[in-house]
């Protein structure tokens, strides 16, 4: 049997490389990043997560691949901005637009591309948790507050997360559509590298 989600991290890998080189993962892993900045990819990183998030548990079914109702990181998000920017959320950018657009235009059109979304979306948790560190060094954090969205990787989440990729590897129902999802990964890597490249208060 084919193991589709290796195939497909495989498949993304240049796109992975090149979301680390844009501009505000550089300015994480440098130190560099001002709190403004980040409250401001929080705010994207919030929209994101509320379309993907809703669209996946309206689909009947993908519940039961991946419960995002209860591994949501919309809590950890607005944590993180009521404790560093008083629960303020900083205007749609462009590049968010475009990927909400993407997010709606699969869920009409081939919701299983929302598979493909997710899959980057609720991956990059993965090396995420590495960034934690930098941010506390960064923005001057005290007790772990502030960074939650980068804390969310409890074991709980590391075996739903392996039995998720075992699902959509094993299912017969996804071999068709396996195109599709790996179309919608990259395209939502590339969404988000947009995003990352974008130099908000410049």
């Amino acid at each position: 049997m084919r193991d589709f989600s290796s195939e497909l991290r495989v498949s993304i890998q240049k796109y992975h490389d090149e979301i680390e080189s844009s501009y505000l993962a550089k300015r994480i892993i440098r130190t560099k990043i001002t709190r403004s900045e980040y409250c401001w990819l929080l705010s994207q990183l919030y929209y994101l997560h509320c379309a993907l998030e809703s669209s996946w548990q309206n689909n009947l079914g993908f519940s039961s691949l991946y419960d995002t109702s209860i591994h949501s990181r919309i809590p950890a998000l607005k944590a993180d901005l009521e404790l560093l920017n008083e629960g303020n959320y900083y205007a749609l950018h462009d590049s968010t637009v475009r990927l909400l657009a993407k997010f709606e235009e699969w869920n009409v059109t081939n919701h299983y591309s929302l598979i493909g979304a997710l899959y980057v979306i609720e991956g990059s948790r993965l090396g995420g948790v590495l960034l934690k560190d930098l941010l506390y060094d960064a923005l001057k954090l005290t007790n772990k507050e502030g960074a939650a969205y980068f804390l969310g990787t409890s074991e709980f989440w590391h075996k739903s997360w392996r039995e998720f990729k075992r699902r959509i590897s094993e299912s017969p129902e996804m071999e068709s559509h396996q195109e599709l999802i790996s179309n919608a990964s990259i395209e939502t890597f590339q969404g988000l590298t947009d995003l990352y490249n974008t130099r908000p208060f410049i």
